[in-house]
């Protein structure tokens, strides 16, 4: 036998010197396929001369054969595998190297080949000598290297049949054996998917993606001694990189923030500068005072315009999209773009006196695309409290209604209340039905825009992202994992692509009975609720809350880090005595406000206290 390269175009199914008569079916060459894409070809196919000129015939690897062409139709094959080494056997040989290779053999596992690749690593092969021996990209052989480096506990489920090649594949995101099989034991049965895995094996990193990283850049994160991980089996929508030392990660994102706050407050005279990373960060303590606005200049005028004109543009690009089309994130990335650009004009407009500067601040913080955000003009209770005096208009005599909770703490608070309703309602598809029949009857008969209220709010797409940007502290929630779930459960359910994309759904739900369309109405229906408010009321969703009999007290609980950091020491102490009594409230009195807020945590558990945006009332 002899090894040589030939084209993949150049190969045919030998139809005389077949040994295998049964074919294999369509899911194996689909499944074979798969396997191929991730770590390319185990067995080098057995050839034959064509009497066509420079063609050849498979006599042994039909299969591979098929599953090699599945993937050059569909547009996924890796370009090292368009060009493949094989064996040539003489013609008279032929049928015998057949029968050979389908008689006289016992299948190896996957999870074998992978440890002998291993073994050769260790005989010090390095991964260009192995590849080239087996006629290979060197990312095939990597990839067989950090499946062999798996738990053993693991590659054993795996072998015997428990685990998917797949979740086998997250678990090298972690060379950690004890996190690997602590995570795999965590799981319950629904939960064996690789998005699950790799959530939890990478917590404890920044992605690419995360407002910080996008912030400071992933360069100045290597230059300043940070490490990366890399999943070699990371999808096509991801760039498989993991920021270990998020510490690290904040520190540079805390110097970059506090250089601007510095030269901020130097350049405007602000009284103070304050660099608030995370949402949590003492940023109920401020409350904004009202800017003077000035009168856009001719400059800004024509900018404006120009930006108005682009963004329109954008919008209508967007709406000409083909259904079904693969989304264009360059196009959303530049309305992105525009719109801070026109939220820059209209800041440029806002102005405080001399006089307002002496007893407010400046907050500098990031946002969700990486973008420094300014926010001016801050004061605390007792500055406003000097510049009402010094304007003559003591609030404290008036009769104005003070807000107890800043925009950003209602905010989270009505995410965190949507989120705690989206959890039950996916329990409930006779509710989730009504509610979508309400929503969908008053479009139809002009009410969309009611307010009254039973109006319904419902947004018909994901509001799942919104819930988490508007409260950083959703995450963990309860509610949370409760959606968590159900996503995940669905997800397992639903058809998908070649890719592991859903695909159109259509004729999945046409086949479906109607108790389970009725358990996924319930789904879409409570991941559309659209709860996040800035005014201090009951929430938006009482009207479907109420009739669930929901209890938003088996959900949130009044913690330190949900709600306690983010209000006065005065709202402590108020809510305290108001739940406990004053004398429980009185030793909170003198502590410093961090303390106190650890302090209240502990008197206040379990005595399910709902600020006024977690609560129901009858509609």
């Amino acid at each position: 036998m002899t090894i040589i390269d030939v084209q993949l175009s150049k190969l045919t199914l030998s139809e005389t010197n077949q040994a295998r008569k049964k074919k294999h079916t369509e899911a194996f060459i689909a499944e074979l396929a798969e396997s191929i894409y991730s770590l390319g070809i185990l067995q080098n196919l057995v050839v034959t001369k064509s009497k066509k000129k420079g063609f050849y015939e498979v006599v042994a690897g039909g299969g591979r054969l098929r599953a090699l062409n599945m993937l050059l139709e569909t547009g996924r094959l890796p370009e090292h595998l368009q060009t493949l080494s094989v064996r040539l056997v003489d013609d008279a040989v032929a049928f015998l190297a057949s029968l050979t290779e389908n008689a006289v053999r016992t299948n190896m596992h996957p999870a074998d080949e992978f440890l002998a690749f291993q073994h050769l690593a260790e005989q010090g092969k390095s991964v260009e000598d192995i590849a080239a021996h087996f006629g290979v990209a060197p990312v095939v052989v990597s990839r067989r290297l950090k499946l062999a480096r798996v738990a053993p506990s693991l590659l054993e489920t795996y072998r015997q049949g428990d685990m998917s090649l797949e979740c086998l594949m997250a678990f090298t995101i972690d060379d950690n054996h004890e996190r690997q099989e602590a995570v795999w034991k965590s799981l319950s049965s629904w939960q064996h998917h690789p998005h699950h895995i790799r959530s939890l094996l990478t917590k404890e990193t920044f992605e690419t993606d995360h407002r910080f990283v996008k912030l400071i850049g992933l360069d100045a994160y290597k230059n300043a001694g940070g490490t990366i991980r890399q999943d070699l089996f990371a999808g096509e929508n991801s760039d498989g990189l993991y920021l270990e030392n998020t510490a690290l990660v904040r520190t540079l994102t805390l110097d970059h923030l506090t250089e601007i706050s510095e030269r901020i407050q130097a350049d405007e005279n602000w009284s103070w500068a304050k660099v608030i990373l995370d949402n949590s960060d003492e940023a109920g303590d401020f409350e904004q005072v009202c800017p003077t606005r000035k009168e856009l200049t001719d400059e800004q005028e024509l900018a404006l315009e120009k930006l108005r004109t682009e963004q329109n543009e954008l919008a209508h690009q967007v709406d000409e999209l083909p259904m079904n089309s693969p989304l264009r994130p360059e196009i959303f990335q530049q309305l992105s773009q525009v719109k801070n650009e026109i939220d820059t004009i209209y800041k440029q407009l806002d102005t405080w006196t001399e006089q307002v500067k002496e007893l407010t601040g400046v907050a500098i913080s990031v946002n969700r695309d990486g973008h420094v955000e300014v926010t001016r003009g801050l004061a605390t209770p007792q500055a406003k409290k000097q510049l009402n005096q010094m304007r003559g208009r003591d609030q404290s005599a008036s009769n104005k209604v003070q807000r107890i909770h800043s925009e950003a703490l209602t905010r989270q608070l009505s995410a965190n209340m949507t989120g705690i309703i989206s959890a039950e309602l996916m329990q409930s598809p006779r509710s989730a039905l009504a509610v979508l029949a309400a929503k969908l009857g008053d479009d139809l008969f002009g009410h969309g825009f009611s307010r009254d209220t039973y109006s319904v709010k419902i947004s018909l797409s994901n509001q799942t992202e919104i819930l988490h940007s508007a409260a950083p502290d959703f995450a963990e929630s309860k509610a949370a994992t409760e959606i968590e779930r159900h996503k995940a459960h669905w997800f397992e359910q639903l058809p998908k692509d070649d890719n592991g994309n859903v695909t159109s759904l259509l004729p999945w739900t046409l086949n479906q009975d109607t108790a389970t369309l009725l358990e996924f109405l319930a789904f879409c229906t409570a991941s559309s609720l659209d709860g996040v408010q800035f005014h201090e009321d009951v929430s938006v969703l009482n009207a479907i809350a109420q009739p669930l009999g929901c209890d938003p007290s088996e959900w949130w609980q009044p913690t330190e880090a949900s709600y306690l950091s983010r209000v006065s020491k005065a709202r402590i102490v108020e809510v305290v005595t108001e739940v406990l009594g004053a004398e429980q409230a009185a030793p909170l009195l003198p502590m410093k406000k961090k303390d106190a807020a650890k302090q209240a945590e502990t008197l206040l558990a379990g005595t399910k206290w709902l600020p006024r945006p977690l609560m129901i009332t009858e509609p």
